[in-house]
Formats: structure tokens, C-alpha cells, sequence
């Protein structure tokens, strides 16, 4: 017999031990989820708790002995055993959070607990959701308000794990990405459906496509252009002044003046878009409707081509005014998105609101909607030059095209350079795994047994006697 986690034998023993009567509180605990439905989101895996503990709960065991363990807390009661690592860590919530410290002032005093939410992964959310609460329950304390259960990230669909030896080297991707283009691919990209499968030319693909051809276009567009005919200054300064009441009088009648006003609803709409999904814990989504509102942008200014408006100011008086509004409405929107961006991507988010002039005190999120802050922007460029690219918020990857033979050959297909980067890192990516595994089975050991005991003994037993 093996186990269906680790594939290792199972041993079957005997030895003496504490149990907690889990059991007996097998009603408590469902009536408080039933109670409560939205307890564990996502629901399913409500669901799976709720079944788990109608047909499966017994009583837990909550030391091991002393001879085999004894790096743990010793049992006060009993110094021959050594209380389970789940029960201490779980305990450590209570503990870390001011309980029974110099932060209780009170006997009803638990310091900062119950926790507004546990976020953990679905390998643990029995520990959480039902361990945790019964002996909550049993020290008459009161339990967290939420539990919120992610999936994992699989490398080439299947779990991570470091006797398999296909983890991650997160170091490889923030060192040709940034920190700030990770965290924003694993946020973006997260799930609460399924797992989520990572790979090198993913967030490649997100790179070019989100971070430099959304954001970091954008910004260059109205920001860091190449001429020096307009300002963001300037832009808020003329909303400030009201200069924009009576915008559609002065709409031009050859081109259709809907495109001046076509970025209106989504800048309306995202703060509340946000406020739902971040809400709801989907902060995918909320992502998402970022980066809408930004591609939105990005098309606003392409319908409107304030480098056109730009050279009929000579003929047209009002042409300045509608420049300004091209360069404002956009500057808004680059401005809320920078502010919401701020948890997700803290370094960029800051260049990006430096960038503007955007005033540190102001990046809150009471300023995030549309027209909350009249009192930013940088003037125009002082000579005329084209951006360097390199300096960017978003740079080009160095080292992606590869001199190598066979990365230039799995480039040949793709025909943009996204779908060329994309290719190239796949069979970076290939290469990669195939040296890994060569390496594994030329430098592959054993595992002891040793090493498989104390394994086991930070787990939970997989048997029982």
C-alpha cells in the first residue's frame, strides 16, 4: 500500500497517543456552516468541508511520542509525548494576533482576533475549516469571519514538489521580468476554478502584451512623447479651470464627436467594478478591469489623434481645448489605474504616479475616480527626442532572442515578435526541463529513512491504528 500523496509505502504502527473528541462536535460544526454559507469561498469548496465532516469525521490525534518527536512542545500533562505540529501552528494565530499577551487588557480581550480572513491553499483547508474551528470552539473563543481557499500552481500541469524537482525558480523571472511583472502575472492569472499552470513564456506574453504595450505604451503617449506640443499639466489645469463645460460645443463635426467622449463610462465605472470584485476576493477580475479601462485608453487616443489636433491649432481656436481634453481624460485614466495598481504592483505603480506628478498624499483611494485630483501633471518635453526604450517602465526583455541554433529555429514560425518571444522561451523553457532532468538522474540519491521519518512527522499521519 502507498500513499496517494507522497507515492511513499505506507508503514503501518502502533503507538500511544492524545486525541482531541473531534467528533463530538460534528453538529456544531455543521450547523455554524449552514449558518454561515459563504464562510469558505469559493462555495465548493463549502461543499467539500460540509461533506468531508457529515460522513468522514473522527476523533483527531493531537500528540506523538516524545521518542519520535522531540523537537516539538511537550504535552504539560503528559511529558512522554509531544503535541501535534498542526495543533501548535494553528494555536500560533491566537498567539501572533495578541492572545494572552500584553496586548489583552481584558478577560473578553483577544487582541486583534478573530482574523477577518485565512487565506490558504486547498491542501490545508481541512487544518482550517474544521480542525481549527472545533478547537476554537472547545476554548470558547470565536473563529475567523472567512476562509479563502486558492488552487496551486502546477509546473506542466502537475504539483510542484522538490522530490520531483519541478519547482519554480522565481529568481529566473524576476530578474528578467521584475518582481513587480511576477507578482502582477501570478494575481492576474490566479484562480479559484482550478490550478493554474505556470510558465516562463506566459508571462512573456503578458509582459509585451499588458505591462509594455498597455500601460507602458500609454504612459509614453501622453507623458514621455517624443515632441514637446502638449503636457499633462497643462491638461489639468484647463479641467480645473473649467475650461471643459462646454466640451461637446466644440466637438469637430467632420469625424464623429462620440470619440471624445467614448472613454467616459469606463472611467465611471472601474472604481465600483473594483470595489465589487476586490469585495468578492476575485482580484483577477479586478485586474482585468484595469487593464480595460487602460486598452480603452489606448483606442481613445488613437480615435482622436491629438498629434493631428495638434496642427490645426493655427486654424482653430478651440482645437487647444480639445487637445487638452485628449491629454486629460487620459492622464485620469493612467492616474486611477496607477492608484489601484498600487498593492499588486507597488514599485511601478509609484513610478507610474511619480511620472505624472501625482502628490504622495494623494494615492489613496479616496482620490481613485475621475476627476478627485486637479492638482497634478508634468509640463512638456523641453527638446524633442524618442523615448529610450530601455529607460522605460517597462524595458525590453534583454537575452530573450538567443544566438542559440535551436531557440532561433523555434522562432521561425511566428511572425510578430510577441509570438517570436513567446516561441523562444518555450524552448528556453524545453531545453531547460530537458537538463533538469538529466541532472536528476545523474545526481539522484535515495532518500533515507531518516529523512522520510521526519518528513512524515511534520504531516498528517496518513494511517491510524
Amino acid at each position: 500500500m502507498v500513499s496517494t500523496e507522497s507515492g511513499n509505502e505506507v508503514e503501518w504502527v502502533s503507538e500511544d497517543t492524545w486525541f482531541f473528541p473531534l467528533s463530538k462536535y460534528k453538529e456544531k460544526l455543521l450547523q455554524f456552516y449552514d449558518e454561515n454559507p459563504t464562510w469558505i469561498q469559493p462555495a465548493h469548496r463549502m461543499n467539500e468541508v460540509r461533506n468531508w465532516v457529515q460522513d468522514h469525521l473522527e476523533d483527531l490525534s493531537i500528540t506523538r511520542p516524545a521518542t519520535r518527536l522531540n523537537w516539538g512542545i511537550k504535552d504539560p500533562e503528559d511529558p512522554n509525548n509531544t503535541i501535534y505540529v498542526w495543533v501548535d501552528a494553528l494555536v500560533n494565530y491566537l498567539t501572533t494576533s495578541g492572545f494572552g499577551t500584553k496586548w489583552q487588557v481584558g478577560d473578553k480581550d483577544t487582541g486583534i482576533w478573530p482574523a477577518d480572513m485565512h487565506i490558504v491553499g486547498k491542501d490545508i483547508i481541512r487544518f482550517h475549516a474544521i480542525y481549527w474551528p472545533a478547537l476554537l470552539m472547545a476554548a470558547g473563543l470565536p473563529l475567523p469571519k472567512q476562509i479563502l481557499c486558492h488552487n496551486h500552481w502546477t509546473m506542466s500541469n502537475r504539483k510542484m514538489s522538490k522530490s520531483i524537482g519541478n519547482v519554480v525558480n522565481p529568481f529566473f523571472a524576476v530578474q528578467r521580468w521584475s518582481l513587480d511583472a511576477l507578482r502582477y502575472f501570478l494575481m492576474r492569472n490566479g484562480s479559484y476554478k482550478g490550478d493554474m499552470d505556470y510558465a516562463n513564456e506566459s508571462i512573456a506574453a503578458i509582459y509585451e502584451k499588458d505591462l509594455q504595450a498597455n500601460i507602458g505604451n500609454l504612459f509614453n503617449r501622453i507623458s514621455r512623447v517624443r515632441n514637446s506640443k502638449w503636457s499633462t499639466i497643462e491638461a489639468v489645469e484647463f479641467a480645473k479651470a473649467g475650461k471643459f463645460e462646454n466640451l461637446k460645443d466644440i466637438l469637430p463635426t467632420t469625424s464623429p464627436g462620440s470619440d471624445f467622449l467614448s472613454l467616459e463610462k469606463s472611467l465611471q465605472c472601474l472604481p465600483e467594478e473594483i470595489r465589487t470584485n476586490m469585495d468578492n476576493n476575485q482580484v483577477n477580475h479586478a485586474l482585468r478591469c484595469i487593464f480595460s479601462l487602460l486598452q480603452d485608453t489606448n483606442r481613445f487616443i488613437s480615435e482622436t489623434a491629438p498629434w493631428k489636433i495638434v496642427k490645426e491649432k493655427k486654424s482653430d481656436e478651440n482645437a487647444q481645448t480639445r487637445l487638452n481634453w485628449v491629454i486629460y481624460r487620459s492622464a485620469e485614466a493612467l492616474r486611477i489605474a496607477g492608484i489601484f495598481l498600487q498593492p499588486v504592483m507597488p514599485e511601478k505603480a509609484t513610478q507610474l504616479l511619480d511620472g505624472l506628478g501625482v502628490k504622495p498624499e494623494r494615492r489613496t483611494v479616496e482620490y481613485a475616480r475621475a476627476n478627485a485630483d486637479l492638482d497634478y501633471g508634468t509640463g512638456p518635453a523641453l527638446v524633442s527626442r524618442q523615448p529610450d526604450a530601455f529607460g522605460s517602465m517597462f524595458p525590453p526583455v534583454a537575452g530573450i532572442e538567443l544566438p542559440d541554433a535551436e531557440v532561433v529555429a523555434g522562432m521561425e514560425g511566428p511572425k510578430n515578435r510577441l509570438g517570436r518571444v513567446v516561441a523562444a522561451l518555450a524552448k528556453e523553457a524545453q531545453k531547460a526541463l530537458e537538463a533538469e532532468k538529466t541532472q536528476q538522474v545523474e545526481t539522484k540519491e535515495p532518500k533515507t529513512k531518516e529523512a522520510e521519518t521526519k518528513e512524515a512527522e511534520t504531516k498528517e499521519p496518513e494511517t491510524k491504528e
